[in-house]
Parts: structure tokens; sequence; C-alpha cells
């Protein structure tokens, strides 16, 4: 569920974004859409943190906090970087 949506509100969001550049009337749809898909990839990646093994408590509170203060930005380091590290196998 983690990749399924990240990757759709990515794609949703980046189609949003040149529909607002170009001015199109359905851009804030989009966009909303894309911000809801968001939302369902940082809590199903807060939940995939809580059960995995290989994360210590600390870190587990580390990237929660980080999840919910930098919402995008730590999913995409969490997604491209690190959760091939810590995901449950």
């Amino acid at each position: 569920m983690v990749k399924w949506s990240f990757i759709t509100s990515f794609i949703i969001i980046i189609i949003g974004a040149y529909m607002k550049i170009t001015h199109s009337e359905t851009a804030e749809s989009f966009l909303a859409i894309g911000l809801l898909a968001n939302l369902l990839f940082i809590v199903s990646a807060i939940f995939e943190v809580i059960k995995s093994d290989q994360i210590s408590r600390n870190g587990k509170t580390r990237w929660i906090i980080s999840f919910i203060l930098f919402g995008s930005l730590a999913g995409m380091f969490y997604f491209f970087i690190e959760r091939k590290r810590m995901a449950i196998k």
C-alpha cells in the first residue's frame, strides 16, 4: 500500500501542478485528490514504521514526527532511501 499510494500521489500532484500552470479548470480537483493520496501514503508509511522490527523505539518516534511535520519531504526520503532497510520483510 505504501508504494502504490506514494506513486499515485506523486503522479497526480505533478499532473495537477502542470494543469495549474496551464490554467486548467480541473487543476484544483487533481491537486485535492493528490493531497488525499499523499495523506494516505503518510498514514500507511507511519503504520509501516510502527510495525517494523528493524527500527528502534527512538527511531520510530523520529520517523513519525518527521512524517507529521515534513510530510512529503520525509516521505520521499523514506520511500527512496530508507524503506528497503526498514520495511517489514
